[in-house]
């Protein structure tokens, strides 16, 4: 009598998880082989690599396989994919033009993602389930990877504008790190739903819809809808922070 195989519950996000992984480190290869086309293929595994981690979480929720375990795994899968393949990316394509400061510069990415890793994994069990304090490293690593990439297909045009790229480049790469251990919250978009009257439905909708036009227009149009989310996002904290604090001096006033 044949026995049946019984896998755990939490082997199947940890897929997910390796598989995250597995492309991170695929992308560190193509970005030690230099040319743009390469440079264009090391950022697309960074993005698949961003899918599949989303993929995770969901996958643990759906089977019920969560576990301190994956969550320390993810975090390892994250540290590799997307802040280590990253910062490889950016010195491969521009930070090499530095010689030993621009190992130094590309390595700020390494230190505040890290630093953001550990403390997610800290705070992970009191974190809300709408918003992350700080912005997350998937999309950290998009951010600059898709900048990489607006360059390079762009490079052409920019090449007949004034465009300061040594400038800012570091100066966008330092900032986008700094987010990633600010205080700043980032609305979280990990449920999807297009039954009608869901409160999902619209970020169901949008995800859908730049998902659509990353298909059509590809690297062209990334970078302008990562920086667009990221500068919602900060526009919204600031406002709140801002009305809190109105708040506070009314409340101070009257007493």
């Amino acid at each position: 009598m044949r026995r049946k195989i019984q896998i755990k519950r939490t082997v199947w996000p940890s897929i997910f998880t390796l598989l995250n992984m597995f492309l991170g480190f695929i992308s560190i290869s193509f970005s030690f082989r230099h040319g743009f086309d390469n440079f264009i293929i090391a950022g697309w595994l960074i993005f698949f690599a961003a899918i599949l981690d989303g993929l995770d979480g969901k996958v643990a929720r759906l089977v019920h396989g969560s576990s301190d375990f994956g969550v320390e795994m993810d975090s390892l899968a994250d540290l590799i994919s997307f802040v280590i393949a990253p910062a490889i990316l950016s010195y491969n394509m521009f930070f090499y033009k530095f010689g030993g400061w621009g190992l130094m510069l590309s390595f700020t990415f390494v230190i505040f993602g890290t630093i953001r890793l550990a403390r997610f994994n800290v705070i992970a069990h009191r974190e809300s389930i709408d918003y992350f304090i700080g912005m997350p490293s998937p999309l950290a690593a998009l951010s600059i990877v898709s900048l990489i990439m607006f360059i390079i297909v762009h490079k052409n045009l920019l090449n007949n504008i004034y465009f300061p790229i040594n400038i800012i480049f570091p100066t966008y790469y330092i900032i986008i790190g700094y987010l990633m251990i600010s205080d700043i919250i980032f609305k979280k978009v990990s449920k999807f739903s297009l039954r009608k009257g869901s409160k999902y439905k619209k970020d169901t909708i949008l995800v859908l819809l730049i998902l659509l036009i990353l298909i059509v227009y590809k690297e062209k149009i990334m970078f302008p809808l990562i920086f667009l989310l990221i500068l919602i996002n900060i526009i919204t904290y600031w406002r709140k922070q801002t009305s809190f604090k109105n708040e506070e001096m009314e409340i101070d006033i009257d007493e």
